[in-house]
C-alpha cells in the first residue's frame, strides 16, 4: 500500500465510523470482525484482503442503516501469528456486538480462530486458507471461499502431467503446515499419473546447500515448491538458478505476490505456480468494473486479486447477517443464527462466481489457476481448473 492509499484508507475508516452520527442512537451496533495480517512479510496481501472487506462493508453500510443496524467493523491484526491470533480471538469472542468475522490468510492463522470461536458458535469465512485440515473436522463455523490444498494439487498435478509432460519431480516444502500440507497432497495426486517422484524434501531455514546437491544428483524435469512464503520461495530461486539447475519449477499461490518478482528478478522467468486467486482481469467484466468504482470512491486505488476474495468473504458474510436477520423478525440475530445462515448462502453474483457451500463448509465449485512467469515478468493464465471438493 503506498502512503497516498494508506492515508486515504485512515480517512476512509474514519469516514465510515462516523456515517451514522447523529442517528446511531437509534440503531443497534452490529459488528463483523476482520483478522488479516497488517504487519509481517505478508502484510500487502492482508491489507488487500482486508481492503476488499472493506468496500463491501461500506457499500452495504447504508442498506443495513434502513433495517435498523449500525454496521460496523473491529478489525485486528494477526501479524501471521497463531499466539497473536488467539489474543485477538479473545477480543472479538468478549464484543457481543461481533457476529460473524473474516480470516484468516494463513492456514496456521485461521485454524486456531476456528477452534477458538468454535463453542461460540462464531462464524468465520476464510478468503485465503486452503489446507483441507480447516474443513475436513467439518465445524459448523468455518467456511472457506477458495480451493482446497488437494483440489489444487490435483490440478498442478494434471498440468504437469498433460499439458507439460513431465516425467519425473522433485518436492520440495519449508516446514510450515502449509507447505507440507500442500506437497502431501502433491505427492498423492502424482501416484495415480505419470510422473515419478524422485524425492521429498524439507528445506527448512535459508540454507540450500544439501538440497541443491540431491537436487543435481537426481535431475528431475520439475521441481514442486511448496513454500508458504514470498521471501523464501524467491530466495530459493535465486540460489537454484545460481547454481545451475535449470529444470522447470511449480510453485505456490504465493508467487503471487509482487513483492515475489521483485526480490527474484529473472531468477523467476519461466516459473509455473498454481493457485486459488487469478489476475483480476480473469473475473467478470462487470462485476470488476463495479469494484474498481467502489474502490476508487473509498480509497482511490485500484484493486487487487486478493481484493477480489476479500470483497466476496464480506458479502458472504453479510448475506448470512440478512438472512438471520429476517429470520428472526427484523431483530439482531444470535451469533448461532449467522453462523447457520452462512452456511446456507447462495450467491450467484460473487466477483469469482457462484458461492454455496458444502456441509463441510467447502466452496461447491472453486477455480485454481495455473500461471506462468513471462520473460516480461508478466504472469500469465495458462490454465483455468474449475475443481469440487472430494467430500460434499
Amino acid at each position: 500500500m503506498n502512503a497516498n492509499r494508506a492515508t486515504h484508507y485512515i480517512l476512509s475508516t474514519l469516514l465510515f465510523a462516523s456515517l451514522t452520527v447523529g442517528s446511531a442512537q437509534n440503531l443497534r451496533t452490529l459488528k463483523v470482525g476482520l483478522v488479516m495480517p497488517i504487519s509481517g512479510n505478508v502484510s500487502e496481501i492482508g491489507k488487500d484482503l482486508r481492503d476488499g472487506a472493506f468496500v463491501a462493508a461500506a457499500v452495504a453500510r447504508k442498506e443495513f442503516k434502513a433495517l435498523g443496524f449500525d454496521l460496523q467493523l473491529s478489525f485486528k491484526d494477526d501479524q501471521l501469528s497463531a499466539k497473536v491470533a488467539k489474543e485477538q480471538a479473545k477480543l472479538l469472542l468478549d464484543d457481543e456486538d461481533v457476529i460473524a468475522t473474516i480470516g484468516s490468510f494463513k492456514s496456521e492463522v485461521t485454524l486456531v480462530l476456528a477452534n477458538a470461536f468454535r463453542s461460540a458458535n462464531l462464524a468465520i469465512i476464510t478468503p485465503s486458507a486452503s489446507e483441507d485440515a480447516l474443513t475436513d473436522r467439518s465445524m459448523a463455523n468455518v467456511d472457506r471461499i477458495v480451493a482446497r490444498n488437494d483440489n489444487i494439487a490435483s490440478s498442478a498435478a494434471q498440468f504437469m502431467d498433460k499439458a507439460l509432460k513431465v516425467k519425473s519431480i522433485v518436492l520440495i516444502d519449508d516446514g510450515s503446515t502449509y507447505g507440507k500440507d500442500l506437497t502431501r497432497a502433491i505427492a498423492k495426486n502424482l501416484k495415480s499419473g505419470g510422473i515419478k517422484v524422485l524425492a521429498q524434501i524439507n528445506a527448512m531455514g535459508n540454507k540450500y546447500e544439501g538440497t541443491l546437491n540431491k537436487i543435481k544428483t537426481l535431475q528431475p524435469d520439475m521441481i514442486h515448491l511448496g513454500f508458504s512464503s514470498y521471501d523464501n520461495s524467491a530466495k530459493f530461486m535465486a540460489v537454484l538458478r545460481k547454481s545451475g539447475i535449470k529444470a522447470n519449477v511449480m510453485g505456490t499461490s504465493v508467487v503471487s505476490d509482487p513483492l515475489f518478482l521483485i526480490l527474484a528478478g529473472s531468477d523467476a522467468k519461466g516459473m509455473y505456480y498454481a493457485s486459488y486467486v487469478g489476475p483480476v482481469e480473469t473475473y467478470p467484466t462487470n462485476g470488476v468494473d463495479k469494484l474498481t468504482a467502489e474502490y476508487q470512491t473509498y480509497l482511490q486505488a485500484k484493486p487487487t486479486s486478493y481484493s477480489v476474495l476479500g470483497y466476496d468473504a464480506m458479502n458472504v458474510a453479510l448475506e448470512g447477517i440478512r438472512q438471520a436477520i429476517k429470520t428472526n423478525g427484523g431483530k439482531f440475530p444470535s451469533r448461532l443464527d449467522v453462523q447457520s445462515a452462512i452456511r446456507k448462502v447462495q450467491m450467484p453474483d460473487a466477483l469469482s462466481g457462484f458461492i454455496d457451500f458444502n456441509s463441510f463448509g467447502d466452496r461447491m465449485t472453486s477455480q485454481v489457476y495455473i500461471m506462468r512467469v513471462g520473460e516480461d515478468f508478466k504472469t500469465k493464465v495458462v490454465s483455468i481448473v474449475t475443481t469440487t471438493p472430494s467430500k460434499k
